[in-house]
């Protein structure tokens, strides 16, 4: 296993590992899944059973399919206390209420992350469970496959957002193992492709 190694990857998905948009955070790695998820107003089974439930077993980054509320500006920290933090080398000064305004930022930035995690996992509260329980639970599920991993963890600090992997991302046999579940379950369905950390 080459975990948090960023020159390994497999599976069927190209990592950017060389995109300067991101830097690596020397975190376990990320992993990619695809998943069916059934329609309300189709049903692809015409018996009981046949549906498929996971376990979280990492945080959940993005996906292709999900439109959150965009984030506020990001404030620039300032001085606090006898030391300095900067995140960028032109920061200045931040205003007196710079710390509150970066844990409210912090907040809102988890809720976003939280709101995601609650679509396919509904009884979370938390971004992260450990160990994982009940509450991690997705919802049911077509299939799920699992498309490819890397120890690259690409982070963009501009956009604050971990990279998330989209269609255009997949190799060509990525591509066709895409097309072949849109193929198969057709409108009784509808595809996302999750992107998950590996702390």
């Amino acid at each position: 296993m080459d975990r948090g190694n960023p020159r390994v990857s497999s599976g069927f998905v190209i990592f950017p590992t060389g995109d300067p948009k991101f830097d690596h955070t020397g975190e376990g790695g990320l992993y990619v899944q695809l998943v069916a998820i059934p329609s309300r107003d189709f049903d692809f089974m015409v018996c009981d059973g046949g549906g498929v439930q996971v376990l979280a077993q990492g945080s959940l980054v993005g996906d292709d399919v999900t439109s959150l509320p965009p984030l506020p500006e990001k404030p620039k920290p300032g001085r606090k206390g006898m030391g300095w933090f900067r995140w960028r080398s032109n920061s200045t000064l931040g205003q007196p209420d710079t710390d509150q305004r970066l844990r409210d930022y912090q907040e809102q930035l988890d809720r976003r992350r939280t709101m995601l995690a609650q679509i396919y996992y509904p009884g979370r509260v938390k971004i992260y469970d450990v160990p994982p329980t009940k509450k991690s639970l997705s919802i049911d599920y077509y299939a799920i496959v699992t498309l490819g991993s890397s120890g690259w963890v690409g982070y963009n600090r501009e956009a604050d957002k971990y990279w998330t992997c989209t269609f255009d991302d997949l190799t060509e046999e990525g591509r066709k193992l895409y097309s072949t579940l849109q193929m198969l379950f057709g409108d009784t369905a509808y595809l996302a492709l999750q992107t998950w950390l590996d702390h």
